[in-house]
């Protein structure tokens, strides 16, 4: 067994989400959280420049959408896998976000040990998608 962390960065807008999502994060052994932004445009730059393993991404940001931010940096680093973190699971959002290369789509109102597994089996290769469709 290694004793490797997974190198995530969180992208929420919402303040008060985010610093729950932040404890949560930095409470697993298996995961390092090396950064976080309330905005995509932020979001793009700052993952770009620190290279996560997994982005755990909001849909619903201000200015550019979870979906934008997916397609900018699947283009400029296909290694860095995206999973979806939000509370929109319709169809055609779902769809837009595999489309624009996100190995996960997650609804918010799953229970946390979900979120770390689903982290863990992005980063070991796999694609998850958990909504309420």
């Amino acid at each position: 067994m290694t004793d490797k962390k997974i190198l995530v960065y969180l992208v929420e807008d919402e303040p008060e989400i985010r610093r729950q999502q932040e404890r949560l994060l930095r409470l697993q052994d298996s995961i390092l959280l090396i950064g976080s932004a309330g905005t995509g445009e932020e979001a793009v730059k700052d993952i770009l420049l620190l290279k996560p393993e997994i982005v755990l991404l909001d849909l619903g940001l201000p200015g550019i959408d979870g979906i934008e931010v997916t397609r900018r940096i699947k283009k400029k680093n296909d290694k860095i896998e995206i999973i979806i973190f939000t509370i929109f699971d319709e169809e055609n959002r779902v769809l837009a976000a595999i489309k624009a290369g996100a190995a996960g789509y997650l609804h918010k109102g799953m229970n946390s040990q979900k979120m770390v597994d689903a982290i863990k089996e992005v980063s070991a290769g796999g694609c998850v998608i958990q909504c309420q469709l």
